[in-house]
């Protein structure tokens, strides 16, 4: 039996759940903005192997990195974000 809980559900976002929205994010804003995968790991320093790995959701970005993606693409950090961890780091 699992237990149960009273209160206001929150929605659980796994990390895969969110390596894999995170991509789809970035490989639709490198599409809107004609800009290659191996140009976006020029501007932000970063191996054109581990940008591919980001864009196809096998790897997570750091704080660093997410802020500097985002500033390459010229939209924010929260932008990049699945809408619940938003959410979630607004309360």
């Amino acid at each position: 039996m699992t237990p149960s809980h009273t209160g206001a559900s929150v929605p659980q976002v796994s990390q895969t759940t969110t390596t894999v929205t995170l991509a789809v994010k970035l490989r639709r804003l490198l599409a809107d903005q004609q800009i290659s995968g191996r140009e976006l790991a020029r501007r932000v320093d970063m191996a054109p192997a581990t940008c591919s790995r980001v864009l196809r959701g096998d790897r997570d970005l750091t704080v660093t990195e997410l802020a500097a993606v985002a500033a390459a693409l010229g939209v924010t950090s929260a932008d990049l974000l699945p809408d619940a961890e938003v959410s979630a780091a607004a309360s």
